[in-house]
């Protein structure tokens, strides 16, 4: 820029050089008359002073190289910069940004920010320093510097060199010319400094001021959106923390009959086979007395033993899961064995509860298997609960089916779970796997959270694609055995 400048003044020179020539050679004979030349110079000077302005912000624009306009036309103009300001949301972009534009105005890196430390570094000791951003070694200034209390009066910004000597003193180690406050929640939490190298800063410094405004405008919204984010960072983990211990305190309640129910089983074990073989007998003695009980009952009631060990087994793995992970914690995959999906799929469904007519619904194709490490009965709990979600789209939505599928990948399997009901929103999409967000008015919000955190317990993982009033399918994914 400095060289289109020094060509612009000398096209000037020339300009004028030959505009003299000009008329000089036009009024040869009595252009040597004293009263005549005296005028001539008089108009001359004030022809030179009255377009000298005018016609040298033409050869700068001629050149491609404005002080202003060039500056403007290389990042899209002024209201573009602005506007992209306005979108980010976290501060170490917003800065880098900043940076950028201010280094593009300014035709080079002429331009330095001072920040609150407060913004900079996770710092509760209510420091009031400011660092210099961006910088290896981090300059710093006390907020009781003379330069930061000069700054905070002079709000439309100042000139180093008017300044008072001590703070020029205290920002000549930051080679500024010019410095503008930046203000956010009515205090000043950053400094603009600029060095003046290229000589643009005269035509530049009011707009400079404007993006320094916008720019703290920029801030306070990311500190508002920060804190927002924090309350409810600090909302979320006093109600896990409440829900953790409700937990605890429901899972000692529910282990103790549980390990009864699973002791007192044995017995049942132990006699129910001959008390079947009893009353079998006893009906062939006397028919009428011991009327006979169907074949397929009888073969419900000798399952009955393991059938309600396993549910308690499940039960208090599923107590387990959850414990972990209110506390953040992963499963021990030392307690992890092979496990079949297929098996899981249909052990699902055998022992899902139905309601009439809703297994007709579902329609399972595991046509291949595969085997991953994991806990057996947990994805039969991951199942119940999409089974849950999907009957009550079906039911909400009056139509639909229930697909269950398995696909082999080179590099992870797959188990489709499918359903053409209701769908999801598109906006409501991204937040189903978190935790306590929920739909309905009965609902917790804890189901989908706890399939999640099974599959990456397993080393999976669970995704979702629905659209609305057509279909909504889950993707749950295993690494390969």
């Amino acid at each position: 820029m400095q060289k289109s400048i020094y060509l612009a003044k000398s096209l000037l020179i020339l300009s004028y050089s030959l505009l003299f020539l000009l008329i000089v050679s036009i009024f040869s004979i009595s252009v040597w008359e004293p009263l005549f030349q005296a005028s001539f110079f008089i108009l001359f000077i004030a022809l030179i002073g009255l377009s000298y302005e005018s016609l040298y912000s033409a050869f700068l624009q001629a050149l491609g190289s404005s002080r202003v306009d060039s500056a403007l036309r290389r990042i899209g103009g002024v209201a573009d910069i602005i506007d992209n300001l306005h979108e980010y949301t976290d501060l170490e972009t917003l800065l880098r940004y900043t940076q950028s534009c201010l280094a593009t105005l300014l035709g080079g890196g002429g331009a330095k920010l001072l920040l609150a430390r407060n913004y900079l570094e996770a710092d509760d000791s209510g420091s009031a320093e400011f660092l210099l951003w961006g910088s290896k070694n981090p300059q710093i200034l006390n907020a009781k510097c003379a330069a930061l209390s000069y700054a905070i009066n002079a709000p439309e910004g100042f000139l180093v060199r008017d300044c008072p000597e001590e703070v020029a003193a205290e920002l000549q180690s930051f080679d500024a010319d010019f410095v503008i406050p930046i203000f956010c929640r009515a205090k000043m939490q950053a400094l603009l400094l600029i060095s003046d190298s290229t000589g643009v800063f005269a035509e530049l410094r009011t707009i400079l001021t404007f993006f320094a405004r916008q720019f703290g405008i920029a801030l306070e919204r990311i500190v508002n959106e920060q804190g927002r984010r924090a309350r409810q960072e600090h909302a979320f983990a006093e109600k896990t923390a409440a829900l953790a211990m409700l937990s605890a305190t429901i899972a000692h309640e529910m282990r103790t009959p549980l390990s009864g129910v699973r002791a007192s089983i044995g017995g049942v074990d132990s006699y129910l086979p001959e008390l079947i073989n009893a009353y079998e007998f006893a009906h062939e003695q006397d028919a009428d007395r011991f009327p006979m009980i169907r074949k397929d009952l009888l073969e419900t009631l000798t399952d009955t033993g393991p059938r309600i060990r396993s549910m308690v087994d499940q039960a208090n793995h599923v107590i387990d899961l959850l414990l972990i992970n209110l506390n953040d914690k992963r499963l021990d995959s030392a307690n992890y064995s092979t496990c079949s999906v297929r098996d899981c799929v249909e052990e699902a469904i055998a022992q899902y509860p139905f309601r009439r007519f809703e297994r007709e619904k579902v329609h399972v194709k595991i046509d291949k298997d595969f085997e991953f490490q994991g806990v057996s009965s947990l994805l039969v709990y991951v199942l119940f609960n999409l089974l849950k979600n999907a009957l009550y789209s079906l039911e909400s939505a009056g139509k639909g089916v229930i697909h269950l599928d398995v696909e082999k990948g080179e590099h992870r399997n797959y188990l489709i779970f499918e359903d053409t009901g209701l769908g999801i929103a598109e906006d409501v999409l991204p937040l189903i796997f978190d935790g306590f967000f929920t739909t309905r008015s009965n609902g917790t919000g804890a189901g989908l959270a706890f399939c999640k955190r099974t599959l990456r317990s397993f080393g999976g993982d669970i995704r979702v694609s629905s659209k609305l009033g057509q279909f909504t399918r889950f993707t749950l994914e295993f690494p390969l055995d």
